[in-house]
């Protein structure tokens, strides 16, 4: 039996998986920039803080529906159910969907059927936490 475990700090947009973005990109007829998954997971190879936020923004353009975002929601929570999680604490990053013209109801929208969904089926409980880039303004918060 796996002991229940609450998961209290993960950006849901660096939890996509390379087979996601694929699957996204596709969907949403968007090129990227490797030719095959394992070419994508390659650049999982961090060196430093700055390397990985160029590639958590780049991932970010496969998501342009509310639909994306239940699905990067539901794959993220189905993992966490899968290894005991009960509650997570789910952080978002509105200002970068914000800046790629999506508008903010089509992202809370679709994370919180991704949340609704866990609720009902495992039970799963859940805070959702806007986060806010340091570089902006205040007044784009």
């Amino acid at each position: 039996m796996k002991l229940p475990v609450a998961e209290l700090h993960i950006h849901l947009e660096g939890s996509l998986e390379p087979e996601t973005i694929f699957a996204l990109a596709a969907k949403n007829r968007i090129a990227l920039p490797y030719q095959s998954v394992e070419e994508l997971r390659e650049q999982y190879d961090f060196n430093n803080l700055q390397s990985f936020l160029d590639l958590f923004y780049a991932n970010m353009a496969v998501l342009r529906t509310s639909e994306d975002f239940h699905e990067i929601t539901r794959a993220y929570l189905q993992r966490a159910h899968d290894s005991g999680v009960r509650h997570v604490e789910l952080f978002f990053d509105p200002q970068a969907h914000l800046e790629r013209g999506l508008t903010l109801s089509d992202v809370i929208s679709g994370i919180s059927a991704g949340l609704d969904e866990a609720k009902q089926r495992w039970g799963m409980t859940h805070k959702l936490i806007a986060c806010f880039w340091r570089h902006a303004p205040a007044a784009s918060a």
